[in-house]
Parts: C-alpha cells; sequence; structure tokens
C-alpha cells in the first residue's frame, strides 16, 4: 500500500469533525454531574467546544474552549455560578475540615474568567477575569459581599481592586495575593472600616485569642500593608512570617485591660511574635496622651512581656482611677 510515512500525522491534518454531545447523570473522579452538554468541532488540529455547559447541585458554568494540538496551548473563557462545594470530592481530609468546613456559603460563586496556558504545564497556568460572592460566612464571621478582578500566573492568585463588605463596614485594597509557594497572604494598600476584632476571627481563632485584648469599640479607619501566613496559626512560635502594618488614620474608642479612651490614632505593626504600638496619640481622660508600647508573645510564661512609654497632660486623674482602681479603695 502506498501511504506516507507519516500517515498517522498526515491523517490528524486533514480530519474535518463536527458534533454535539449531551450527558446526563455521569460520575467522574467521584464527582456526580447532573447534566452537561456541548456542541464540538475538529479542523486544522484546532479542537473547539463553543457552548459547553455544566450542571452540578448549584454549580452552572458555561466554558467556550479552543484547544491547539500542534501549538499544545488551550484558551477557554469560563462564566457562571461555582459552588466550592463542587471541590469537596478533590480536596484531602485536612483541607475539608480545616478549611471548606469553616465556610459557609449562601450564594454560589459568580465568575467570568479567561483561562490559557500549555498543556501538560501547569505552570504555564494563566488566569484573568471578574468574581463575585455573596453572603457567606468564614470562621463564624459574616460577610454581605465581596468583587474583585483576578489572576493568576507562577502559583500567585491576586485579587486586583478588591471590595468587601459586611453593613456599612468596607474593606479594599490595590491587591491582596496568595502566594502559593511562599504561603502568604500579601496587602498592598488596603483601606478598612471594619472591625478588627472580625478580622482576626475571620484569619484563624489562634489569631482571634491572640488580638483579643486590644479592643476597638466601633471600627476605625486604617491602612493596611504587609504579610500574614497562608494557614491557620495556632500560636506565636507560627507566627514568625507575619509582617502586618495597620495605620490607624482615623481614630475610634479603645479598650485595652481597664484603660479606655474615646479616641487613639497609631500604628499597629504585627511583626513575627510581637506587637508593635507606635506613634500612639490619643484624648486620656479629658486631656491627651501619646507614647508606644511593645508586646512579646513568646515570652516563658503565660500572656507577654511588654514595655510601654506614656506622656499625658491635663489628665482627670479622678476619671482614671475610676478605671483602673479597685471597688473596695476609696480615692475620693
Amino acid at each position: 500500500i502506498n501511504r506516507p510515512s507519516d500517515w498517522a500525522g498526515a491523517m490528524r491534518q486533514s480530519v474535518r469533525l463536527n458534533g454535539g454531545l449531551t450527558i446526563t447523570n455521569v460520575t467522574l473522579l467521584d464527582l456526580t454531574i447532573n447534566q452537561a452538554s456541548t456542541h464540538f468541532s475538529c479542523s486544522n488540529q484546532v479542537w473547539r467546544l463553543p457552548d459547553l455547559q455544566m450542571i452540578q447541585g448549584r454549580t452552572w458554568l458555561a466554558c467556550d474552549a479552543q484547544v491547539d494540538d500542534v501549538a499544545q496551548t488551550y484558551r477557554c473563557r469560563v462564566w457562571g455560578a461555582f459552588d466550592p462545594e463542587t471541590l469537596r470530592p478533590f480536596l484531602n481530609e485536612n483541607v475539608r475540615e480545616h478549611e471548606l468546613d469553616e465556610m459557609k456559603f449562601g450564594q454560589p460563586l459568580a465568575l467570568d474568567v479567561v483561562v490559557n496556558g500549555r498543556l501538560h504545564d501547569w505552570d504555564s497556568l494563566g488566569v484573568n477575569g471578574q468574581i463575585a460572592l455573596t453572603n457567606y460566612v468564614i470562621r463564624g464571621q459574616a460577610v454581605d459581599g465581596v468583587m474583585s478582578a483576578v489572576s493568576y500566573t507562577n502559583w500567585v492568585l491576586a485579587f486586583l481592586k478588591p471590595h468587601l463588605r459586611t453593613g456599612t463596614q468596607v474593606m479594599t485594597a490595590d491587591r491582596v495575593a496568595l502566594d502559593c509557594h511562599a504561603r502568604l497572604i500579601l496587602f498592598e494598600n488596603g483601606w478598612s472600616t471594619a472591625d478588627p476584632e472580625s478580622m482576626a476571627r475571620a484569619i484563624g481563632p489562634k489569631t482571634g485569642e491572640f488580638m483579643e485584648p486590644y479592643h476597638f469599640l466601633s471600627p476605625p479607619t486604617a491602612r493596611v500593608n504587609g504579610w500574614i501566613p497562608l494557614r491557620a496559626m495556632h500560636g506565636p512560635e507560627e507566627m514568625t512570617n507575619v509582617d502586618l502594618q495597620f495605620d490607624i488614620v482615623q481614630g475610634a474608642p479603645f479598650h485595652w485591660l481597664k484603660l479606655n479612651t474615646p479616641r487613639i490614632e497609631g500604628t499597629v505593626h504585627w511583626l513575627g511574635s510581637k506587637l508593635v504600638l507606635t506613634t500612639l496619640s490619643a484624648l486620656a481622660y479629658v486631656g491627651n496622651g501619646s507614647g508606644f508600647a511593645v508586646f512579646d508573645f513568646l515570652a516563658p510564661h503565660a500572656g507577654a512581656d511588654y514595655d510601654v512609654a506614656v506622656n499625658v497632660t491635663n489628665v482627670n486623674l479622678h476619671e482614671l482611677a475610676a478605671d483602673v482602681g479597685s471597688p473596695t479603695n476609696h480615692l475620693e
């Protein structure tokens, strides 16, 4: 038979294919898909799926995909609603228990993204698009909604100009990035009017406990920069990679131990196992106060070692004594 030596390659180049496919109630890698359908075509070794749709529980996704067998590249646009619970069969038990189980989603994630890369090369994966999520709870902290542009490349997932709201509280940033190699969350020019205690509890129970003694009685306005580990932190020893700075630019009422102030401003720097408060200024019992404080939570005993310096003027000692004194003492 006379045929070219590369007859298989020649055949692939000449293939022309068109068709459609619909499937229902199929199980794929432990995931049950209720329904999937698409038209498909192949010409010049380029596969096209222009209207792929998939339904699984609360997940509904549509996709316009193209795969080039010659260039070994792919590109697809994906849009629709994605329920994070769809990921459960693919996650290990530890991630399910410590991450997914601590999140509750009132609505699926809305997304419209473009995905591209080279076949069989995960490092080439790139994603760009928009996402939005409403009515979800993370570690007991409710969030009304968040929306953001999103990008992924080189194992870094970045949220660009994210906007998060809970009631009247708002958090925005130029960029929030999850570095999967360094296992860090990075904040660039974050801006917050949210409750710092709720933020700490959302990060993790030990972080919430770490911040518990420091109460803002109403949310301050703060600028946020720095990074924290991309994992739950269970003690000071695991906080060595933290470098997160809050600049309080519009003060709020604050309570620590027995001390109270109707307004405090300054910089709060969480650096490893230390909490550093600098350039502090506050209204202090009718007068004014300024100072700094350092708390070291790696102390070899319960609590923390601390260093505090305070300057005050025109303080009403009667009001100060009422806060810090014992009820059995009479300081009239």
